[in-house]
């Protein structure tokens, strides 16, 4: 994975690529928004960087005199602006010795030129080193500040430069130049006599306008954006440029009269009684449904001022199992009975029995379950039978079914049994309720028409009160303190009463006659408190909007509890709403005026003479014409040729120096983030720098082991050092082909270097490689051939080529087989003329 695709396509592994596009020329290099030269360039450092992008090698041919030295220092500037790191080398050192000079000199600092041995080039490196490793403390923040300041100072000197260009352009060809609006083209004399006849016609539209867009309007929209200088007052235009609030926001008049009425009407004299029972745990409480559940249940406690009764059952609810059981019993004694009528209502219905009124009821029962028992052994009353029982007979006498017969059957025996033990039951039923009930309060049974009916009518009451305490009014006492009141002690305050059931008499007593006080006034404390809460958010909702003096007039109103005020403000607040949508459509067409015609825009804004009226003051696309026309025609009239021409030199030296600087900037950032995440680097390099001075020439006894101390160095420090220059023989000295990687390699020469060159290949992601196949190639004097070809024969058969792979091959050999076509430089900077003429015709085919 660490082979760099370059490599592998010099060796024959070629894999798939997309074709580039073709190569565009460019008279303005240095102008380009994401490549960054920072020396004057021309189109062939474009194309060499563009091609870089998306391939991992490129070729370069450079003849001579076309500026190989300054095209790579061009090329090194670029990729530092990139963060990228680079080594640059070389078959000699002649070809370096003036790289590391040629780069801009506020980015010389980031390269380190690695060449002879010699005391001034020591210093050299010396130097080098010292002054990278000092600017290694700037602030990088600052540093990323000025990156940005540069770009955009730069973005803007491109369109001034471009702008001027165009000028110069029309300063030059302005009177033949047709004139552009609106995608059509008009002659300059044919312009020129339509604005003459236009004066005092159609020059009543403001300028000055942007050049050559149509009309930004329709007609139709001039008209109504004319239209609603009389729709929309100018005196309502400040509060409308404001945002307003939505009118659902708001509340209503009749809404806030309500409030405000509810407020002043609070039974102010309640707001202090007994506030010392309430805390304020939970001010915000609902009361009122709490006070409406406990309505519901004070119905009990109301009834038993009437019916003390009623009390008493509450008291045993209260008191618990033991006092509730004579009341249950009671209960259950009236259940019992009204069940047993209701088995018998059958057996009554039919028979209709009647049995005696008078005697003891036991003894009637011990009869007739005689008679019973002896019918029920098939026999029958005879005459002879009940002349033995005169009993029976007597019994038979006195009683009757079916509406007056003598009892005689079975079944009118055993519905007279039914009725004597129901009467026997009812009995009994009333002495118990004499004994225990009527003492408590509940009226007598001897006086109901109907003793059962009256008493079972009792028994859904007295359940009721019973469990009343708990199932209603214990859940009121918890939801009460829940709410801040202190019951306990409120309910301790009752007066002490003499009854026998005197805590149901007090609960009573407080409940009726002094809770229900405290719990309005505090519910009046607490809806004030509401009202107050909700007219103070409502004031500050309101107060976003103070910019706007009807909404502010509107909060004032609030804030006085101005019922009249707040309708008038309200009612305007209104009808601004309704005017803002014209109004906003308006804005919306004198922005799209705005945009191209600004001082007309204020003029209909400002509704100044003749844009003060219903309707435009002319013909609003010949105004646009003529306005148009004018200003251009004025303006080609003042170009200056020799301003705009110093203008231009000025500012594509300033653009030099800003992508400089936005260089230096982005290098020392991509630096610095880098080396931050290696603390040792700084020593290590000046370290490194101090050992490759002992080396010196290479020839002590302790060389060896300085080198060695040398590459333990450089594995910390080469990260430092964002640009290496260095010739190939000292490559191996000083990285390590697995460890040391570098993002480009830039190969110079490359056709004096043969295959042995391929080497640093290894340590870089992408290469260019630059040289020229029409000047001095490899050569192997006196070098054995065979010993090559039986290399050759024995490791490199299936490549490409194979026999290429000799001393006598270059670099740029290899390169033309594997890379795409080469880039050629073909400007000139320093050859005679007539000389390179003649190399180019002889070498280069003319171009």
């Amino acid at each position: 994975d660490a082979v760099s695709d370059s490599l592998l396509r010099i060796v024959g592994c070629f894999t798939p690529q997309n074709a580039l596009a073709p190569d565009e020329d460019s008279a303005y290099a240095n102008e380009e928004a994401d490549i960054l030269l920072s020396k004057p360039a021309n189109a062939a450092q474009l194309s060499i960087l563009r091609r870089l992008s998306k391939r991992d090698g490129v070729l370069v041919q450079g003849p001579p005199g076309t500026g190989k030295t300054h095209t790579i220092a061009n090329l090194i500037g670029s990729l530092l602006a990139d963060g990228k790191t680079v080594l640059v080398t070389s078959h000699t050192t002649k070809a370096l010795r003036v790289l590391r000079q040629q780069v801009a000199d506020p980015l010389r600092d980031l390269c380190v030129s690695v060449l002879d041995s010699d005391l001034a080039g020591k210093k050299d490196l010396e130097s080098a080193v010292r002054s990278l490793a000092n600017r290694l403390d700037d602030d990088l923040s600052r540093l990323r500040r000025d990156a940005v300041d540069s770009t955009q100072r730069r973005q803007q000197l491109i369109q001034d430069l471009r702008k001027n260009r165009d000028d110069l352009e029309m300063a030059v060809n302005g009177e033949y130049r047709s004139l552009v609006l609106d995608g059509e083209e008009i002659e300059p004399v044919k312009a020129a006599k339509e604005v003459a006849n236009g004066v005092d016609q159609h020059d009543w539209l403001p300028g000055p306008v942007n050049a050559g867009p149509p009309l930004p309007l329709s007609i139709a929209e001039i008209h109504a954006l004319y239209a609603g200088t009389a729709a929309i007052p100018q005196a309502d235009e400040p509060e409308l440029a404001h945002t307003l609030p939505d009118l659902a926001q708001l509340w209503s008049p009749e809404r806030f009269e309500a409030q405000v009425k509810e407020f002043t009407t609070l039974n102010t004299s309640l707001l202090a009684f007994r506030r010392d029972l309430w805390n304020s745990s939970n001010p915000n409480g609902d009361l009122e449904a709490m006070l409406t559940r406990m309505r519901e249940g004070l119905e009990m406690l109301t009834r038993s001022e009437q019916e003390p009764w009623r009390l008493a059952a509450i008291e045993a609810g209260m008191a618990g199992d033991a006092a509730r059981r004579l009341w249950t019993m009671a209960c259950e004694d009236i259940e019992t009975v009204q069940r047993q009528a209701e088995a018998a209502a059958a057996l009554c219905y039919r028979h209709t029995p009647q049995p005696p009124e008078n005697g003891d009821l036991d003894m009637w029962l011990a009869i007739v379950e005689e008679i019973i028992a002896f019918l029920a052994q098939g026999k029958t009353l005879s005459s002879f039978k009940l002349l033995l029982n005169p009993r029976w007979k007597l019994f038979i006498a006195s009683s009757t079914v079916e509406g007056g017969a003598q009892p005689g059957r079975l079944e009118h025996f055993q519905a007279l049994q039914v009725e004597l033990r129901l009467r026997q039951s009812r009995a009994g039923l009333i002495l118990r309720w004499k004994q225990h009930l009527e003492p408590l309060g509940l009226p007598s049974l001897t006086e109901a028409p109907d003793t059962l009916q009256f008493a079972a009518q009792h028994v859904p009451g007295i359940h009721a009160s019973l469990d009343w305490h708990s199932e209603h009014w214990h859940p009121i006492e918890k939801e009460l303190q829940a709410h801040g009141l202190d019951w306990p002690r409120l309910l301790g305050e009752a007066p002490p009463s003499t009854s026998q059931h005197h805590r149901a008499e007090r609960l009573r007593d407080t409940v009726l006659h002094t809770l229900l006080m405290v719990i309005e006034a505090e519910r009046t404390r607490r809806r004030q408190a509401r009202l107050l809460a909700e007219l103070a958010e409502y004031e500050q909702a309101l107060s976003h909007y103070r910019g706007v003096g009807t909404v502010r007039l509107l909060g004032d109103a609030v804030k006085l509890r101005n019922i009249d005020t707040y309708r008038q403000r309200h009612v305007r607040l209104e009808y601004l709403l309704k005017l803002q949508p014209p109004w906003q459509e308006r804005q919306e067409r004198l922005k799209k005026i705005r945009a191209v015609a600004p001082e007309w825009a204020h003029a209909i804004q400002a509704r100044q003479s003749p844009h003060d009226q219903p309707n435009p003051p002319g013909d609003a696309l010949a105004a646009w014409r003529w306005r148009q026309f004018s200003e251009e025609l004025d303006r080609r009239a003042a170009l200056s040729i020799p301003a705009l021409q110093n203008s231009i030199e000025r500012l594509s030296k300033e653009l030099m120096d800003t992508t400089t600087s936005l260089v230096e900037s982005k290098a020392w950032v991509a630096l610095i983030e880098r080396v931050n995440h290696n603390q040792q680097a700084r020593q290590a390099l000046l370290g490194w720098v101090k050992t490759t001075q002992k080396i010196g020439a290479g020839t002590g006894k302790n060389v060896e082991a300085l080198r060695r101390q040398a590459q333990r160095e450089m594995s910390k420090a080469r990260g430092a050092v964002p640009v290496w220059i260095m010739p190939f023989s000292r490559i191996t000295e000083n990285f390590h082909p697995v460890r040391d990687r570098f993002d480009v390699l830039i190969v110079d020469e490359a056709s004096q270097e043969d295959v042995v060159g391929l080497a640093p290949f290894y340590l870089a992601d992408k290469v260019i490689v630059v040289g020229d196949d029409e000047q001095v190639t490899p050569l192997d004097v006196g070098g054995a051939i065979q010993p090559i070809q039986d290399l050759i024969g024995q490791w490199l058969q299936g490549l490409p080529s194979p026999l290429l792979f000799d001393l006598k091959t270059s670099i740029y050999d290899r390169a033309q087989i594997a890379f795409d076509a080469s880039i050629r430089l073909k400007e000139h900077f320093r050859c005679v003329p007539e000389i390179i003429q003649f190399s180019n015709h002889l070498s280069y085919g003319g171009e």
